[in-house]
């Protein structure tokens, strides 16, 4: 099966209590609290995934898909926006983080 799996790091101690939603192309696949992780299956090709909260969000990162590949991916808070008020506007386009696993 050919899928994106993006996994909210265990660590991540920014919004505990509240998830953050993941996107695939543009349409909301799932939510994720600390250390859980939205499977999504895609087709072959390039995709771009996005994961948000409130109106932050990561910048988007388009992601290569092989026929009956995982791409796993790992989302996060920028370390240190949870002791900074100011942080999402600030950094409302890049207060989370998504990379490859």
């Amino acid at each position: 099966m050919t899928e994106i799996a993006v996994r909210r790091d265990k660590a991540d101690s920014y919004a505990q209590l509240r998830r953050y939603k993941v996107y695939v192309d543009g349409e909301r696949v799932g939510d994720l609290r600390r250390g859980e992780t939205c499977l999504r299956a895609v087709s072959p090709g390039t995709h771009t995934v996005q994961v948000k909260i409130s109106w932050c969000s990561s910048p988007p990162l388009s992601v290569a898909v092989s026929e009956g590949e995982r791409q796993e991916l790992v989302c996060r808070a920028v370390p240190g926006v949870e002791s900074d008020p100011m942080a999402v506007f600030i950094r409302r386009h890049d207060l989370l983080t998504l990379r490859k696993a």
